[in-house]
């Protein structure tokens, strides 16, 4: 595995500790621990992965690309603002990709298996209209795998900015997250999500919701992970 201490937690005694979460990464595959830990839940969940009907928040990235390897029929998509649905060039990847609004998705009702967003949620103002939009493309008994930002000690989502009369509000100092069509300008954090997020799941419709903790050395997981799930 490699690692390094970019985003790394200090101790008291000033000895950095390393962000496994997102800094240890598999040379073979590409992959960091979270993803990793995405790709084997998704797996114990659906051994048939090959033949699902999958929809990724994802395209221009290895992820997502890993994905497609295994399964051809998979869908995924970036966002560009102005012109959903369309596909959009990516002159690094020298390929087009699907463009879709994860608040206003092009799919139709219940065809999907499978959706898997991947610190995607806390990007968009409005996440619960997101959360309504990924149940509606589920099938009966489809699985919502996501990760996000998640603050364990903290029952409420924390609201770091928000959109007021279509102007973007700080609450907290600005944060960004990393773009992968937009590696110069990052992604705004809108949220950082607490426990009142299984309300919201609950709320959406999605009958059984939880958290896969992962820490394995067998698997490489070191540290502290977190993946999302929601069965509809």
């Amino acid at each position: 595995m490699k690692i390094d201490f970019l985003y790394a937690s200090k101790q008291t005694d000033g000895k950095k500790i390393p962000n496994f979460r997102e800094r240890m990464t598999c040379p073979k595959c590409g992959l960091n621990n979270r993803l990793r830990a995405t790709y084997h839940l998704m797996r114990e969940l659906f051994p048939d992965f090959e033949e699902r009907k999958i929809y990724v928040t994802e395209e221009a990235t290895p992820f997502f690309t890993k994905l497609k390897e295994k399964n051809k029929n998979i869908i995924g998509s970036e966002y560009f603002a102005g012109d959903a649905r369309k596909k959009i060039l990516i002159e690094g990847l020298n390929r087009e990709v699907n463009n879709e609004d994860i608040t206003k998705l092009s799919f139709n009702n219940g065809e999907f298996d499978l959706v898997i967003s991947c610190e995607v949620l806390e990007h968009i103002p409005d996440y619960k209209k997101a959360l309504e939009e990924i149940y509606r493309v589920l099938k009966k008994d489809g699985y919502f795998i996501f990760s996000v930002p998640f603050i364990s000690s903290s029952k409420k989502t924390i609201t770091r900015a928000k959109i007021v009369d279509g102007k973007t509000e700080h609450i907290l100092p600005a944060e960004y997250h990393g773009d992968p069509v937009n590696a110069d300008g990052g992604c705004l954090c809108f949220y950082y999500f607490g426990w009142d997020l299984f309300k919201e799941l609950k709320k959406t419709g999605f009958q059984e919701s939880g958290i896969y903790a992962y820490n394995s050395p067998k698997h490489a997981y070191l540290g502290e992970g977190l993946i999302l799930f929601a069965k509809k």
